[in-house]
């Protein structure tokens, strides 16, 4: 036995080693949705920073220490505040003490218009602080939605950015800062079986930028 142990302790030390960085630092996420295209593809897996905001307790919500304050557009990883365990991926439109009006999906952000879409437009850019992105509208699923509130202290606001496929803030309301997991940066690889044999390796989206 004790042999088998002495063999065994180096695989054993590095398995501890990487749950321990997967748990506390870095770790990847398979976005199983399509709430954040056209930014994040379904099949995407994603690298998530861990303690881009926060050092936690292995395994809790606990926080350590506070390292950086959630910016608005970022990309977060996040425990669902209805749902606990349901791990999603969302834009942060809105921080601590930011007013928020939304008609029909358009953000107003204290005051301001994100977006000023043509016309003839259905997807449009958005701007939510230093972050212009794509929104993708689908006008069959368009609700007459209104949305008028400000943004609590210890809490944040996200939408997706496929606006009208999205179960978001308007659905499960105000995440607090003890449920934030990361920042998404970056697509590691995509993979959707889902699509012909031909396409189901989307090589075009490997090591693509989200920020």
């Amino acid at each position: 036995m004790k042999t088998y142990f002495r063999k065994n302790l180096s695989t054993a030390v590095f398995l501890g080693l990487l749950i321990f960085i997967r748990t506390t630092f870095a770790n990847e996420y398979v976005v199983p949705s399509g709430s954040m295209e056209p930014t994040i593809a379904v099949g995407d897996r994603i690298f998530v920073n861990r303690i881009a905001y926060d050092l936690k307790l292995p395994f809790t919500n606990l926080i350590l220490k506070n390292i950086h304050d959630p910016k608005r557009g970022s990309i977060v990883v996040f425990e669902s505040p209805i749902k606990p365990g349901l791990v999603l991926v969302k834009r942060l439109i809105a921080i601590p003490g930011d007013e928020v009006e939304i008609k029909n999906g358009f953000v107003f952000l204290n005051g301001k218009a994100t977006a000023e879409p043509l016309p003839d437009q259905i997807d449009y850019h958005e701007v939510i602080g230093m972050h212009d992105h794509l929104v993708q509208r689908i006008p069959e699923l368009y609700h007459p939605d209104y949305f008028h509130f400000r943004v609590p202290e210890g809490h944040f606001f996200m939408m997706g950015d496929n606006r009208d496929n999205s179960a978001d803030g308007r659905v499960f309301g105000f995440v607090s800062r003890d449920l934030l997991i990361g920042e998404a940066t970056r697509v590691i690889f995509s993979m959707n079986i889902d699509q012909p044999l031909n396409k189901i390796v989307a090589w075009q989206r490997f090591l693509k930028a989200l920020i």
